[in-house]
């Protein structure tokens, strides 16, 4: 089925879209949204569907045409049309209905790291063990460097294992991510320390002078790294931490990579309210600095306990109630959690 062509009235756009992602996604991401799309796009032929914007119609009965499918596996087959619908009505190919995903608790607070908490799991990542003929051979030095990129710049894991030398400004410290998400592009810079350790590194990896190299590849160094063979590490790290992780509900959000994302949105925001700049302005900035399209998406990062943070708390709702009036115009952000 792998190789099957498209042939639906937008089989030719969803080969395209295939292809412009292919040399970003890992090989076994690439073949699961092909297999997916490849649902649909059989789908869509079988149903007599000729046209160019997809409908809520098609895309529902597409969903409940699909086998007897676990949860997790059902949503990556929505996540897949999500991506494709995004890029269609990017390009102004197609006018896509975006179907919704399962929500997740929406009373999610995310686990914010103790500085002892870090050094002590920057103690264990440090030491990481590499087993001999691992198809990761270089997962000892990557590990480490991922995980201080995604802490230091907040960054999101797929667009992180996706970076190119070609993306990496030494001279002046700042990382393009060509792929975030929404296939918008953005510049993020780096401290310095920062900076000095990501140098070292791509030195000791020998990709220095060569812009096509992965900074994370497989073993082949045709590839970069899957984000699921970073975050399926995490557990045991934060195990052997002694992190410990109780949030067992199905679709609950447990303590994952993204909690470095909050942490940093946290951090940042702290530290600007500490240089006296206020709320108002220091939000638009972050919102961007995180690629996000709304500031809504960044209140989101935000919204940590009042216990924790009371004074900041009331600050956040105060600049988002008179910015973002409820009048509506969010209901159509489907329940996602901010990724």
């Amino acid at each position: 089925m792998i190789n099957e062509e498209f042939t639906s009235s937008i089989g030719e756009h969803i080969s395209d879209f295939l292809e412009y992602y292919k040399p970003v996604w890992a090989q076994r991401t690439y073949e699961h949204r092909r297999i997916h799309l490849l649902s649909l796009d059989r789908f869509l032929g079988k149903i007599g569907f000729t046209g160019r914007d997809i409908d809520e119609a098609s895309v529902t009965s597409w969903i409940r045409s699909l086998p007897p499918l676990a949860d997790s596996t059902l949503q990556n087959y929505i996540s897949s049309a999500r991506k494709l619908f995004e890029y269609l009505s990017a390009r102004e190919i197609s006018k896509c209905y975006m179907p919704p995903v399962r929500a997740v608790d929406q009373n999610y607070l995310p686990h914010y790291f103790t500085d002892n908490e870090l050094d002590d799991m920057y103690g264990i990542i440090d030491d990481y063990p590499a087993g001999h003929r691992n198809k990761l051979p270089y997962i000892k030095a990557e590990l480490p460097m991922v995980m201080r990129i995604l802490e230091s710049c907040g960054t999101r894991i797929g667009e992180t294992v996706a970076l190119q030398m070609k993306d990496v400004d030494l001279e002046r410290g700042v990382l393009t991510m060509m792929h975030a998400k929404g296939d918008k592009e953005r510049y993020v810079p780096m401290s310095d320390s920062l900076s000095i350790i990501l140098g070292k590194y791509c030195a000791a990896m020998g990709i220095i002078g060569k812009p096509e190299a992965f900074l994370f590849p497989r073993k082949d160094q045709s590839e970069h790294l899957d984000k699921y063979e970073i975050e399926n590490r995490f557990p045991y790290i934060r195990k052997w931490t002694g992190i410990e992780a109780n949030r067992t509900g199905k679709f609950e959000r447990n303590i994952c990579l993204h909690c470095f994302r909050h942490c940093f949105a946290l951090k940042s925001f702290k530290k600007l309210e500490a240089n006296g700049v206020h709320l108002d302005d220091a939000v638009p900035y972050l919102s961007i600095y995180l690629g996000h399209n709304k500031l809504k998406e960044t209140e989101k990062y935000l919204s940590f306990s009042a216990e924790m943070y009371p004074d900041e708390l009331r600050g956040f709702e105060n600049i988002m109630e008179a910015n973002l009036p409820d009048d509506g115009m969010w209901d159509d952000v489907y329940g996602e959690v901010a990724e």
